[in-house]
């Protein structure tokens, strides 16, 4: 017979405390706590978000308990959040609540007034504030000047100044050594979702007309500089995505941003693929990592398009996460023909090209984008630049070239004939247009087939 000591048996079988590894530089979280989060998908419910009064005025909420998740994975204990769209104040809140220091910057006041009260009202220590103004500036640095003091530190400044905020407790500096903008170590914000909220959507009982019944918003205001406020598709997608252009330049290097969006249906009857097109915008300046999809389970499900045409009931935003790193841009080459003139022209395109952040090969084989400088002033030259074009579009058929971009005299001499027999070519590029080459590479990149028009 073997004899043990029961006691010590059930001492070892005991599951010891999870284990927070001290090279982990991201967050707090155990490694049973990080790989749960890295789920692609989640459900989130509030039942707080549902009795928050407060907080209803405002036409697109997002709960608490959602934000934390993404900034208890993304920050540690004490550091600072930034939400440029900051709303009703989710996110202030959930920074209180979880440890952090944030700032909102907030358009319209009545919804910085309802922020402020919320964060007066929970009584928590640390650092929560939000700024009356527009995210539009976010790298003016008149819009920080009166938040920050000499050191760095942010200050709950005189009413006048457009802030609210909680003391702060234990504050760190929050401005770039020798600059006069704040770093973050993490941004999370919901946008405007285009000018969704100014469209009706559904029938008599649609959640849209029952807030207007009950005097509630039902879009953020009249402001001009409101986004969602633009009625140009293409033209909401630059303005949003140059606020993140400076979003960039407020993030800590490696740090991550966060930006809950959705597609939407649009009234004449199809989806305009914002979180999509928004990723590819911001792509520009920040590294996509990738999206988890917050799920909603609790929301009403309308009978839309019934009996005749499937409307989905939208019960889910993507929480697209980008990365401040250095974005690799994809790499160039050019294939210069024809005379010098197109040899100068090429020579100055690789520099605007170089300038703004491609890296240039000389093999096309190489390269992700292609640029064929053609010259059509004879019929020699007419043909070269012909089978220049067809040589290289193999390579994109073969998938190794993502993007060919036509430039020179063929196009413009023969754009007719070169749009109908070559599909392959995604932008063309007229001589004087040579300055708009950066344009062309990025709209080749997107996916648009475009000819570029020549300035007057």
């Amino acid at each position: 017979m073997v004899h043990y000591d029961k006691t010590a048996v059930a001492a070892r079988q005991k599951p010891s405390k999870p284990v927070r590894r001290s090279e982990n530089t991201l967050n707090d979280l155990t490694g049973t706590e990080w790989i749960k989060r890295t789920k692609s998908w989640f459900v989130c419910d509030s039942r707080r978000y549902h009795r928050n009064r407060q907080t209803e005025l405002h036409p697109a909420r997002f709960p608490e308990e959602m934000v934390a998740d993404f900034v208890t994975f993304f920050t540690k204990a004490g550091e600072w959040v930034l939400d440029p769209f900051c709303g009703s104040g989710a996110t202030l809140i959930a920074c209180l609540e979880e440890g952090r220091r944030a700032v909102g910057i907030e358009l319209e006041s009545r919804y910085a007034e309802v922020t402020g009260k919320r964060l007066a009202e929970l009584q928590a220590n640390g650092h929560a504030q939000v700024i009356t103004g527009d995210a539009c500036r976010l790298t003016d640095s008149a819009l920080w000047q009166d938040c920050i003091a000499p050191r760095g530190e942010l200050v709950k400044p005189p009413a006048q100044a457009g802030t609210t905020g909680v003391s702060p407790v234990g504050r760190d500096s929050l401005m770039r050594a020798g600059g006069d903008l704040p770093e973050f170590d993490f941004i999370i914000t919901s946008p405007p979702y285009w000018n969704m909220l100014r469209t009706s959507r559904g029938g008599v009982h649609s959640a849209h007309k029952q807030r207007a019944q009950a005097g509630l918003d039902t879009h953020y205001s009249e402001k001009e500089r409101d986004l969602g406020n633009m009625e140009d598709y293409e033209e909401f997608i630059e303005a949003l995505g140059r606020v993140f252009d400076q979003c960039q330049k407020l993030l800590k290097r490696d740090r991550y941003m966060v930006v809950v969006v959705q597609n939407l249906r649009v009234p004449d009857g199809y989806v305009v693929p914002l979180a999509w097109d928004l990723a590819r915008r911001i792509s520009r300046s920040l590294s996509f990592q990738g999206e988890r999809i917050w799920c909603q389970d609790s929301k009403q499900l309308g009978i839309w398009g019934y009996p005749k045409v499937f409307v989905p009931n939208y019960h889910h935003h993507y929480c697209l996460i980008f990365r401040n790193g250095a974005v690799m841009k994809p790499s160039v080459a050019l294939v210069s023909l024809g005379c010098p003139k197109n040899l100068v022209d090429s020579e100055v395109m690789l520099g605007l090209l170089e300038q703004a952040g491609y890296p240039v090969v000389e093999d096309t084989a190489d390269a992700q984008v292609a640029i064929v400088n053609t010259c059509a002033f004879i019929e020699p030259a007419v043909d070269e630049a012909i089978a220049a074009l067809l040589d290289v579009s193999e390579l994109k058929k073969e998938g190794k070239l993502q993007a060919l971009i036509c430039a020179g005299c063929l196009p413009q001499r023969y754009q007719k004939q070169l749009l109908d027999e070559l599909p392959e070519v995604d932008v063309f590029l007229p001589p004087g247009a040579v300055d708009q080459v950066v344009q062309a590479v990025q709209l080749a990149l997107s996916g648009q087939r475009e000819v570029i028009k020549a300035p007057l």
